[in-house]
C-alpha cells in the first residue's frame, strides 16, 4: 500500500519512493480525486507515458482537465428521473406506501438530479412515515430561497468552497446570474449587457467587455457553476441547488437583496419587504399590472432594479422618488404607456433599459440624466420622435433605436455623443458627417439620405469594427441577411443616380454590397480597389447585360489575346465569396471573356440567379467553343462549391464546355424552373463524333460534385448522359421534382451498359447514395435492368407521384424465362439500399418482386403512401416462399426494422403467412388509413389444420418487434390475436386509434392459464418471473375507439402492464387486468387523456366496473389527466372539484 511505502520517510523523498514503486507494477491506475489545480505529474513521482500506468481525476473544474492534458473529459451530467429515483431510495433504504410515493417522486425532482442533493434528502427524510411531514417538506423545496437545513448543512459548504475559489469579477457575474427565475435560459449577451452596466466588467472599449464577458462566462461553465444552455450554447442556465446556494450568499453579506422573479406575483411587495440597504430588487417575470401610489420604497442604496417581462402599463411616479441610488433600470417587454418623471430625476442612473415595450409613446425629457451611458429602445414603435435633451447625454456610451418610429435624428445631436461607441439606429436617417467624426464608435447601424452623406462619413470615418448602411430610402430588413453571413460591414445601395467609384465613394473595408434598383450602365470597375468585398448582391437593375464584360464592346485583337498568359491587373473584387443576382431583365451572361473581362471570381464559393428572364449562360461561349485557349484563367471559378438558378427560362446549362474545366470544387447544382433546359452539364460535342470516354478517366471535370437537384425544367429527358457522369466520381445524390417529360435519371444507358465492352468502370456509380423523384409523370422507372448492377452504395429512393409507375426497380426480362436466382448471390446488385419510399403510385400493387428484395441484403424502411392498388409489400409470395426448396437464404430480411402503409385501402396485411418467419430484425410497423384490412400479421391457415405452435417457441416470428401503431383501419376487429402476441417478445408499445369496428387490443379472450389453443401444441403458460415476457413492459394508447369493449381478458397481461393512455372508448366498462387487490407490479400510471372541458373520460373512469372491492382504490394514485398539456393527478382534479 502507498502509505506505508511513506512511512517514516522525509517529503522530499516521497516523489522518487512513489515513482520506483509504480515504476514495478505491470499495470496500474491512480485517481486523484477532487483535485482544485492542476501541478506537474513528475513533481510527485507518478510516471507520465509509461505502460501499464493509467490515471484518473476528478474535479469540478474542465479547466483542471485542459492544464492537466487530459486525453478524454467526460462530463458527469445530472442524474436522469429514473437514475435519481434509484439513488434516493438506496439511500432511504424502506419501502413506501402508494400514499406517499407520488410525494417523493417530486422531492426527487425538486433535486435535479444532483446526486448531493439527492442522498442528503433521502438522508433526512429516512425514517418519516407520516404524509403531512413529506408533503411539507415538498412545499418547502418549491419555494425559492428557502431550504431544507439538512441542505444549508451539508451541500452548500462543498458548493461554497467552488465559489470561494473565484476571483471577485467572477463572483459577481455568478451572483448577477441568480437574479434571474429558476430555470431560465439566460441569454449569454443579456447577462454580458447587464454586468456592463453594473460595472463587473469595465474597459475603455466595448469590443473588450464583450470578450471579457465571455471570458468570465466561460470559466464559470468550465467551474461546474453554469451550464452552457440553448442552441450554439448561446445562454447560460443555473442549476436549482446551484441558484438557491447563490441567493444564500447574496443574503448572507452585509448588502441584501430581494429576488422574487418568476413567481407569478400579481402585486408588487409591500414597502415593508423593501429594506433600506436592500442592493438589488428583481421581479422580472411576474404578473404585476400597476405599481399603485401607496408603495413608495425607502432604498437609497439600491442600485439595481430589474422589472423586465411583467404586465406593467402604469407605475407611479411615487415608486422612483426614494430610490436616489440606482444605476440600473431593466423594464424590458413591459406593457408601460410613459416612462414615470421621477426617472429622471436619478442623477446616478446609468442604464435605462426600455426594450420591446410596444406601447411605450412617451418618454420625459433626458436632460438630467447626465450620467447615463446606456440607452435602449429598441422595438418602441409607438416611440415617434428623438426623445428631447439626448443631445446632453454627454456619457452615453450606448445607443440603439433600432424598430422604434423615429425617421431621422435631428442634426446636431449626433455629434454631441462624443462618447459613444454603439449606435444601433438601422433605418433612422442621421447625418454622415456627424457620426464620421465619432472617433470612440465601434458600431454603426444607420441610414444615409443619399450619396452625398455616405461620402461625407466616408471622407470623415476612421476604421471601426462593425457598420450597416442604408443608402436611399427606408427598406425592408432581407438585406440585414447577407452582412450576417459575409462579414460585419454591409452596405445598402437603394435606388438612385450615382456611379460607384465615381460619384458615390464606398469605404474600402466594405466586405458586403447590396445594390437594388440601379437604373444606370455597368462598369464592372467602379468596383476596383473593393479587395476586402465578400458578398455582392444585385437585385432589381434593369439595364445591367453582364456582370463583367464592357457590355458587348469591341473585343481585344485576336493575336493580343492568343498572347495572354496572365489576367489582366484590374481583376477586380479578388475576394468575392457569394454572389447573387435578382431580378435583372437583361442580363445574358454573367461573364463575357472576350470583351475585356476584369472579373474573374477565383475566390467564389456560392453564385445564385434568380427571375433573369434573358439568362442563357454563366459564361458566353459561342465565339470560344472552337479555339485552343481560353480566355479565362485556369483558376477562375477555382473555388466555387455551389451553383442555384432559379426561374430563367433561356437558361442552356448550367456549366458548358468552357467553364466546366474549371469547376474544380463544385459540389452543389440546383436548378429550378429552367423551363427551356435540356441539359445540365454540356460536353464538348465535335465532329463527326464525340471521342471515346476512357474506362477509368484520370481527371474528372467536376470530382466533387456531390448533389444535383432539378425542378421544373419541362423539357428535360434526362438527368445526366452516361458521358457527363463518367465525369463525376463523387455524385451523393440526385432529386428530381416536377419535370415532364423526364423520361431516365442517367441517358444513354440502353446502348452502353448491355455492350460487352461496357466503357463504365467497375466503381462507376459507387457513391450515388440517394434518388428522389416527385411528380414526373414519364419516368419508367428509376434504376432500369442495366443500371441496376452500377448502383453498390444506393441507400435511399423516394419516389412520389408517379401515378403511371407500376416498379420502382427494373430487373431483366429474359426469354423465355427469368433466370432463377441464387440462393446466396455473391454479388449483389444494392447491397447498401436501407430505405425505400413510395407515395401515390396508383397503379403499383407491391412495392417490390421478390427478384428484386433479394438484390437489397440491408433494406431497412419500407414506407408506402396513398397507393390507391397497393395490395401487398414484397411480391411473388406465393409460389417461391412455400416451395421446399426456397430460392431464399435464411437472412434474406434480416435487416428490415421498419414498415409503414399509410392510405393504401386494397392492403390486407402488413406480413402475410409466408413473410413472417423471415422478418427476423423487424422492429416497427405502422398502419394508417388501410380501410380494408382486417389483421395486422397473418398466420398460416391450413387444411385440414395448421400445424400446432409450441407454447414456448425457441424462435419467435417477430423477436425484435417492439411498436405496433395502427389508426384509420375502419374494419380491423383486433390487433394481435393472443397466440400472436405470445409470439412478439419484446412489444413493448401498442397505439391504436380511430378505428371504428375495434373491439379488443388482444383476441383470444376464451384463453387463460392453463387453457388451450388450436395454434399451440401445449397450454398457454402464465407470465412467470425471468421469462422474456415477464421482463418487457407494455405501453398501451388507446383513443377514439367506440365499438372497444375489452383490451385483453387474459389475466396474465396485468404481470407486463407498464402505461395505459386513454381516451374515448365509451363502450369500455372493465379493464380484467387491473382488477385485482394491489396494482400490477409493473404499472406506472394510467392516463387519461381530456381535449376539451376535462370530465369526460374521468366520468369514464368513475363509471367502470370491478369486481374486487378495493381495486379502483388501489389504483387511484397511479391516475392521472392529461388536460392542455399538463398531466395532473386525478386526486388533484378531484379535490379541486370539491373546492369549486
Amino acid at each position: 500500500m502507498v502509505p506505508n511505502l511513506f512511512k517514516d520517510v522525509d517529503e522530499g523523498m516521497r516523489p522518487t519512493l512513489l515513482f520506483n514503486h509504480l515504476k514495478e507494477k505491470k499495470k496500474c491506475l491512480v485517481i486523484l480525486d477532487d483535485m482544485w489545480q492542476h501541478f506537474e505529474l513528475t513533481d510527485v513521482g507518478i510516471p507520465v507515458k509509461r505502460d501499464g500506468v493509467r490515471l484518473v481525476l476528478t474535479t469540478r473544474d474542465l479547466g483542471v482537465c485542459e492544464k492537466m492534458l487530459c486525453q478524454v473529459k467526460i462530463g458527469v451530467r445530472p442524474l436522469s428521473d429514473e437514475e435519481a429515483w434509484a439513488l434516493f431510495i438506496l439511500t432511504l433504504d424502506s419501502d413506501q406506501p402508494p400514499s406517499q410515493k407520488l410525494v417523493a417522486e417530486d422531492i426527487v425532482k425538486e433535486c435535479k438530479g444532483l446526486p448531493l442533493a439527492i442522498v442528503v434528502m433521502a438522508g433526512s427524510m429516512r425514517g418519516e412515515v407520516e404524509d403531512h411531514v413529506w408533503e411539507a417538506t415538498l412545499e418547502n423545496l418549491k419555494r425559492p430561497g428557502v431550504l431544507e437545513q439538512s441542505m444549508k448543512e451539508s451541500v452548500f459548504p462543498i458548493l461554497v468552497h467552488s465559489y470561494n475559489r473565484l476571483d471577485k469579477k467572477k463572483q459577481l457575474c455568478f451572483l448577477t446570474c441568480a437574479l434571474y427565475p429558476e430555470d431560465r435560459s439566460i441569454p449569454r449577451q443579456e447577462l454580458i449587457e447587464l454586468c456592463i452596466d453594473e460595472e463587473v466588467i469595465h474597459e475603455d472599449r466595448r469590443r473588450k467587455m464583450y470578450n471579457e464577458g465571455h471570458r468570465l462566462i466561460d470559466e464559470l461553465e468550465k467551474a461546474c457553476l453554469l451550464e452552457a444552455y440553448g442552441a450554439g450554447g448561446r445562454g447560460v442556465r443555473m442549476h436549482d441547488v446551484i441558484r438557491d446556494m447563490a441567493l444564500h450568499i447574496m443574503n448572507e453579506n452585509n448588502a441584501p437583496c430581494m429576488v422574487k422573479s418568476g413567481l407569478g406575483l400579481e402585486d408588487v411587495p409591500d414597502d415593508e419587504e423593501w429594506l433600506p440597504n436592500l442592493q438589488k430588487v428583481s421581479l422580472m417575470s411576474n404578473r404585476i399590472r400597476v405599481v399603485p401610489p401607496s408603495i413608495s420604497p425607502n432604498c437609497p442604496q439600491l442600485a439595481t432594479l430589474l422589472l423586465s417581462d411583467c404586465f406593467f402599463y402604469k407605475i407611479s411616479k411615487r415608486f422612483f422618488q426614494r430610490m436616489q441610488g440606482l444605476k440600473v433600470i431593466d423594464l424590458r417587454r413591459t406593457g408601460i404607456t410613459e416612462v414615470p418623471k421621477s426617472v429622471m430625476n436619478l442623477k446616478k442612473l446609468n442604464a435605462l433599459v426600455l426594450t420591446l415595450c410596444f406601447k411605450l409613446s412617451r418618454i420625459p425629457s433626458l436632460a438630467k440624466l447626465t450620467s447615463l451611458r446606456k440607452l435602449d429602445l429598441r422595438g418602441c414603435i409607438k416611440i415617434k420622435e428623438v426623445p428631447d435633451g439626448l443631445g446632453m447625454l454627454v456619457n452615453l456610451t450606448y445607443l440603439c433605436l433600432r424598430m422604434t418610429g423615429i425617421k431621422r435624428i435631428p442634426d446636431g445631436v449626433v455629434c454631441k455623443l462624443k462618447k459613444l461607441q454603439h449606435l444601433e439606429a438601422d433605418y433612422i436617417a442621421v447625418k454622415g458627417e456627424e457620426v464620421g467624426k465619432l472617433r470612440k464608435l465601434e458600431l454603426l447601424h444607420c441610414r444615409f439620405e443619399n450619396v452625398n452623406e455616405l461620402n461625407e462619413y466616408t471622407r470623415h470615418a476612421t476604421t471601426i469594427e462593425s457598420y450597416s448602411l442604408v443608402i436611399g430610402a427606408h427598406t425592408d430588413f432581407k438585406y440585414w441577411r447577407l452582412g450576417y453571413a459575409c462579414g460585419d460591414k454591409l452596405i445598402y445601395m437603394g435606388e438612385g443616380e450615382y456611379k460607384i467609384g465615381e460619384t458615390c465613394h464606398l469605404p474600402r473595408d466594405v466586405t458586403a454590397l447590396w445594390i437594388q434598383g440601379y437604373g444606370g450602365t455597368w462598369n464592372i470597375s467602379s468596383f476596383m480597389g473593393l479587395e476586402e468585398l465578400k458578398a455582392l448582391y444585385i437585385e432589381g437593375c434593369d439595364e445591367v447585360s453582364t456582370l463583367s464584360g464592357n457590355e458587348g464592346q469591341p473585343e481585344e485583337p485576336e493575336g493580343q489575346l492568343e498572347e495572354r498568359t496572365s489576367p489582366p491587373p484590374g481583376d477586380h473584387c479578388p475576394n468575392l465569396r457569394l454572389l447573387g443576382i435578382n431580378g435583372c431583365p437583361k442580363l445574358k451572361h454573367l461573364l463575357v471573356p472576350r470583351h475585356s473581362c476584369s472579373m474573374y471570381l477565383k475566390k467564389l464559393e456560392s453564385l445564385e440567379i434568380y427571375h433573369c428572364e434573358e439568362l442563357e449562360s454563366i459564361i458566353d461561349e459561342e465565339e470560344s467553343l472552337t479555339s485552343s485557349t481560353s480566355p479565362l484563367p485556369p483558376d477562375a471559378f477555382s473555388q466555387l462549391q455551389s451553383i442555384q438558378i432559379v426561374n430563367c427560362p433561356e437558361m442552356k446549362n448550367v456549366a458548358g464546355p468552357e467553364l466546366l474545366p474549371l469547376l474544380h470544387n463544385l459540389k452543389r447544382i440546383k436548378v429550378g424552373g429552367a423551363s427551356n433546359m435540356e441539359e445540365i452539364i454540356a460536353v464538348p460535342s465535335l465532329s463527326p463524333s464525340p471521342p471515346p470516354i476512357p474506362a477509368a478517366t484520370s481527371t474528372p471535370f467536376l470530382p466533387l460534385l456531390t448533389m444535383i437537384c432539378v425542378g421544373r425544367c419541362h423539357k428535360m429527358k434526362r438527368v445526366l448522359t452516361l458521358e457527363v457522369f463518367m465525369l463525376l466520381p463523387n455524385l451523393q445524390a440526385i432529386s428530381v421534382d416536377d419535370c415532364k417529360e423526364m423520361k431516365e435519371v442517367i441517358g444513354g444507358q440502353e446502348e452502353s451498359l448491355t455492350s460487352s465492352t461496357s466503357p463504365l468502370p467497375p466503381d462507376a456509380f459507387s457513391q450515388l447514395q440517394s434518388i428522389q423523384i416527385v411528380n414526373c409523370p414519364e419516368m419508367e422507372n428509376v434504376a432500369g435492368p442495366e443500371l441496376l448492377p452500377l448502383l453498390h452504395n444506393l441507400e435511399r429512393i423516394h419516389v412520389s407521384q408517379a401515378s403511371n409507375k407500376e416498379e420502382i426497380i427494373a430487373v431483366p426480362s429474359l426469354s423465355p424465362s427469368p433466370p432463377p436466382i441464387p440462393a446466396a448471390t455473391s454479388t449483389l446488385f444494392l447491397p447498401l439500399h436501407t430505405e425505400i419510399y413510395v407515395e401515390r403510385f396508383h397503379k403499383m400493387k407491391r412495392v417490390l418482386t421478390l427478384e428484386v428484395f433479394m438484390l437489397l441484403p440491408n433494406l431497412q424502411t419500407i414506407s408506402v403512401y396513398d397507393c390507391k392498388e397497393m395490395k401487398e409489400v414484397i411480391g411473388g409470395q406465393e409460389e417461391s416462399l412455400t416451395s421446399s426448396t426456397s430460392p431464399l437464404p435464411p437472412d434474406t430480411f434480416s435487416q428490415l426494422q421498419s414498415i409503414q402503409i399509410v392510405n393504401c385501402p386494397e392492403m390486407k396485411n402488413v406480413a402475410g403467412p409466408q413473410l413472417l418467419p423471415l422478418l427476423h430484425n423487424l422492429k416497427r410497423i405502422k398502419v394508417g388509413g388501410a380501410s380494408n384490412m382486417e389483421e395486422i400479421i397473418a398466420v398460416p391457415s391450413l387444411s385440414p389444420s395448421p400445424p400446432p405452435i409450441p407454447a414456448a417457441t425457441s424462435t419467435p416470428f417477430l423477436p425484435l418487434l417492439t411498436s405496433i401503431d395502427v389508426w384509420g383501419c375502419s374494419k380491423m376487429k383486433r390487433v394481435l390475436t393472443l397466440e400472436l402476441f405470445m409470439l412478439l417478445p419484446n412489444l413493448q408499445t401498442i397505439s391504436v386509434d380511430d378505428c371504428k369496428e375495434m373491439k379488443e387490443v388482444i383476441g383470444g379472450q376464451e384463453l387463460d392459464h392453463g387453457a388451450t389453443s388450436s395454434l399451440f401444441s401445449s397450454p398457454i403458460p402464465a407470465v412467470s418471473p425471468g421469462d422474456q415476457l415477464s421482463t418487457r413492459k407494455l405501453n398501451l394508447k388507446l383513443s377514439f375507439l367506440p365499438e372497444l369493449e375489452s383490451i385483453c381478458s387474459w389475466t396474465g397481461l396485468r404481470d407486463l402492464i407498464h402505461v395505459i393512455e386513454i381516451s374515448r372508448c365509451p363502450k369500455l366498462k372493465r379493464i380484467e387486468m387491473l382488477d385485482d387487490a394491489s396494482p400490477p407490479p409493473s404499472l406506472e400510471e394510467i392516463v387519461l387523456i381530456e381535449e376539451e372541458d376535462g370530465n369526460r373520460d374521468k366520468q369514464w373512469w368513475e363509471s367502470l366496473e370491478w369486481v374486487h372491492p378495493e381495486a379502483k382504490t388501489t389504483l387511484e394514485p397511479y391516475v392521472f389527466v392529461y388536460l392542455f398539456r399538463r398531466k395532473i393527478p386525478l386526486r388533484e382534479t378531484s379535490r379541486n372539484r370539491q373546492q369549486d
